[in-house]
């Protein structure tokens, strides 16, 4: 009878002539142990550096083919497994996280006590894909070129000698910075302008200042924000703790004009529309310069040709919004808003 370890397979029991053929794999530990009619012990001591943390299986191959004369069948009994010197390696515990900037933390564990390195890992808590660094033989990495903003997930495992732990069940921690800001977009129509202008960036919660500078004989006569009119337009207007994005458009006239009255003068029908927007002067003395169509940011869309003071624009390629039709005459400016559904 012979006795191997080898991996957790089942072996497919085999003789060539008088040999007994092993396990694939496996190592012998004992061999002829035969011949004997009462019970014997037989014990074997295995190198620790080849068996410390690995699972392996005992395999007791017999042989019987009267070749050495008329043997007893043989028996194994009261098999026993003792151990010095070969250690678990387990994770380490109380895997935490400090010193946590921008772009930079510092990770520590407790040692389960056996190991001699460790592997750490992490990664953005949104990826699939881990980052190893080199392995540490202290309980501590400081983890450096962070985004910053961004929540990590981070893990450890023992190294022994021989074999290593599972991972530990990671840990997060989101590094600090970033800063989240929100767009005012400004515009201006007329004869005048706004400060800033354009596309302003605005840190989330703070204020954001705009003023309204008319041409010299010149006036505020309208003041959207977000589309919605104010009442009473000074020369500045301050969004406060900015937590959205906004609009403010500003539309300039001249002073001493009644406004209301000479856009009275104008029509716009049909006003929502989806498909053509009619304009119509009802006064000849208006005397009509220039008519242009602007969006909602002021971009000036196209020029439109009055022909005895009416016009037919066919908008049903713009997209749904607000829309402005802005005129020119020897009376001052008009601006009339119309909706595109």
């Amino acid at each position: 009878m012979n006795v191997y370890s080898g991996a957790l397979n089942t072996p497919t029991p085999l003789y060539l002539s008088y040999e007994i053929i092993p396990p694939v794999g496996s190592d012998t530990l004992a061999s002829y142990i035969n011949l004997d009619s009462t019970y014997q012990t037989k014990t074997l001591t295995l190198p620790q550096a080849q068996y410390s943390g690995l699972t392996k299986r005992i395999f007791f191959c017999w042989r019987n083919d009267s070749a050495d004369g008329t043997q007893p069948p043989a028996a194994v009994d009261n098999i026993s497994i003792t151990t010095t010197g070969i250690v678990n390696c387990n994770p380490p515990t109380n895997v935490t996280s400090s010193n946590v900037t921008n772009n930079s933390a510092t990770i520590t564990w407790t040692p389960a006590g056996t190991e001699t390195s460790w592997q750490v890992e992490y990664k953005l808590s949104t990826s699939s894909n881990w980052t190893a660094p080199a392995a540490v033989s202290t309980p501590t990495i400081q983890l450096q070129g962070l985004q910053n903003n961004s929540t990590y997930d981070v893990r450890v495992k023992s190294l022994c000698n021989p074999g290593e732990s599972a991972y530990t069940t990671p840990i997060q921690f989101t590094t600090t910075g970033g800063t989240v800001t929100f767009t005012i977009t400004a515009t201006a129509t007329g004869p005048g302008t706004i400060t800033p202008t354009g596309d302003v960036s605005v840190v989330s919660g703070s204020n954001q200042l705009f003023t309204f500078t008319p041409n010299t004989g010149c006036e505020v006569s309208t003041l959207l924000i977000d589309n919605i009119s104010v009442t009473n337009p000074g020369l500045s207007f301050n969004f406060s703790n900015v937590t959205t994005n906004h609009t403010i458009q500003v539309t300039f006239g001249t002073i001493g004009i009644n406004e209301s009255e000479i856009a009275q003068l104008v029509e716009l029908f049909p006003n929502p529309t989806s498909a053509f927007i009619d304009i119509k002067v009802k006064n000849d003395q208006l005397l009509v310069k220039e008519t242009k169509l602007f969006d909602m940011y002021g971009k000036l869309i196209l020029v439109v040709e009055l022909h005895e003071n009416n016009a037919r624009v066919d908008v049903s390629h713009l997209s749904p919004g607000v829309y402005f039709i802005k005129m020119d005459s020897a009376k001052g400016t008009i601006t009339k808003k119309f909706i595109k559904k």
